[in-house]
């Protein structure tokens, strides 16, 4: 099985936006059960009677830039240390080459 990604997360809360709020047809649920009880489970869709829909924490959440824009702000700290030190090995090879 594939590994579902931050970007396959956004794409299904889309397709909730899209239906709830625009009033567009939701693709099956069925293919992405996994996909779906994971939103459920982070709060962004619930069950309804006759299919899940978008809760409000859902909508705000995939208007703030959904799960990509989480993963990249998780990693920001790394990549901002990493390129520091970068910067610090390219310094300390420029003083000893001189």
């Amino acid at each position: 099985m594939k590994e579902i990604t931050a970007e396959d997360k956004d794409r299904i809360l889309g397709w909730f936006y899209e239906a709830d709020v625009n009033g567009n047809v939701v693709p099956t649920e069925d293919e992405n059960r996994d996909i779906c009880a994971i939103l459920t489970n982070d709060g962004y869709i619930q069950n309804g009677e006759y299919r899940s829909f978008l809760t409000l924490k859902g909508q705000s959440f995939y208007l703030n830039g959904g799960y990509v824009k989480e993963r990249e702000e998780k990693e920001r700290p790394i990549r901002i240390a990493e390129e520091a030190n970068k910067k610090a090995r390219n310094a300390i090879k420029s003083v000893i080459q001189k």
